[in-house]
């Protein structure tokens, strides 16, 4: 995973909100002005790895390298799948900030409501003296995906549905059914609705929120950096348009990484997911991550 020099949107947003100059249309020409950057970035990485004798086009530069991702809102940089040694290579250009390691992450799970007191928290009332149940409320899961069939979870996804939209990271489509088990699990931790065999309730932790399913792990429950960065992404920009106010309330992450050997000094809370997230709060997320 590649970060480049220049600050990523949510940063640049930032600059932008001290001089009272935030619009659209800033944002709108700063991104073009990352990717053009990319662009440019992925013909010189090309060269260097000497994939081509001749300045390619973006197509070649795909065809020859693949780009497993590329990012602009919370992380500025693309991924790449490139050796160590092509890596360290890549590092040496003046427009690499750094270079971090693509690494695997599994699923972690989560313990329940009495545990953090949950059920003491629906008691209270809102400043509107409305139940503290997640009203109002939209949370992403990046996770396995999640079963928005399951009754306890609407049994639907849509806009009027508890899910009300999702995206599936790692085949790529608008589907992002649980073929794990493990994201609908934590859905149901986070937001869940049910009546046990006895006829009892059963709830999530904030039983009236919204949801988001974002599939970033596959069905073993194991995936990547660079998935889960573009989950983030999409959480703080739904839409594309640039404009970050329409972003979700918070986003869950019911996973980990394991880092040892060569790999341990990229884990920490400067590699590129851990930054990542950070530029999410920033924005305005709340991000809860196992």
């Amino acid at each position: 995973i590649i970060e480049f020099q220049n600050s990523p949107l949510v940063e640049y947003q930032q600059e932008l909100r001290k001089s009272g100059r935030v619009t659209i249309a800033a944002i709108q020409n700063y991104q073009s002005t990352l990717l053009t950057e990319h662009a440019n970035a992925k013909r010189d990485i090309l060269s260097k790895l000497g994939k081509s004798s001749t300045t390619p086009s973006i197509q070649s530069v795909e065809d020859s390298v693949i780009v497993l991702g590329e990012y602009t809102t919370t992380f500025n940089g693309i991924a790449l799948d490139i050796s160590d040694r092509e890596a360290e290579e890549v590092k040496k250009s003046s427009y690499v900030k750094a270079v971090y390691p693509n690494l695997v992450v599994n699923i972690t799970l989560l313990d329940s409501m009495p545990l953090i007191n949950a059920d003491d928290v629906w008691l209270l009332k809102d400043s509107q003296n409305k139940d503290v149940t997640g009203q109002g409320v939209t949370i992403a899961i990046i996770d396995t995906g999640v079963d928005y069939t399951h009754p306890d979870l609407g049994g639907c996804i849509g806009k009027n549905c508890k899910i009300i939209d999702g995206y599936d990271f790692v085949n790529k489509d608008n589907d992002p059914m649980d073929d794990h088990g493990h994201g609908t699990h934590v859905a149901a931790t986070v937001a869940g609705d049910g009546v046990l065999d006895d006829g009892r309730d059963i709830k999530g932790v904030a039983p009236d929120a919204k949801l988001v399913a974002y599939k970033v792990l596959n069905d073993g429950g194991g995936g990547y950096f660079v998935e889960i960065i573009a989950a983030i992404e999409k959480s703080i920009d739904p839409n594309g348009d640039g404009n970050f106010d329409d972003h979700w309330d918070a986003i869950s992450m019911s996973l980990g990484a394991r880092c040892l050997g060569k790999y341990s000094p990229s884990c920490g809370p400067d590699d590129a997911l851990s930054r990542a997230v950070d530029r999410a709060v920033d924005a305005g997320v709340v991000a809860v991550i196992a």
